[in-house]
């Protein structure tokens, strides 16, 4: 009887633990993009998503100049 209230109280814990992983996990503020670069669990300014996007390569050198001079002025 103690046996089967302590396999009970298990399988409560491990779904609640399930929920919220889940729901940690499926709750992004970058829109499904899990790098870590410059999330401070708030929204990323402007140069924190150019900085992102030239240390993935996606844009060139000359390119990140570019936007950062447009982006300060």
């Amino acid at each position: 009887m103690i046996l089967g209230l302590l396999f009970n109280i298990g399988v409560i814990v491990t779904v609640v633990w399930l929920i919220v992983w889940l729901v940690r996990r499926f709750t992004s503020t970058d829109l499904g993009r899990r790098d870590s670069f410059g999330s401070s669990g708030g929204t990323s300014g402007p140069r924190e998503i150019l900085q992102g996007r030239y240390a993935r390569g996606e844009i060139t050198r000359e390119q990140f100049h570019e936007i950062l001079a447009d982006i300060n002025l």
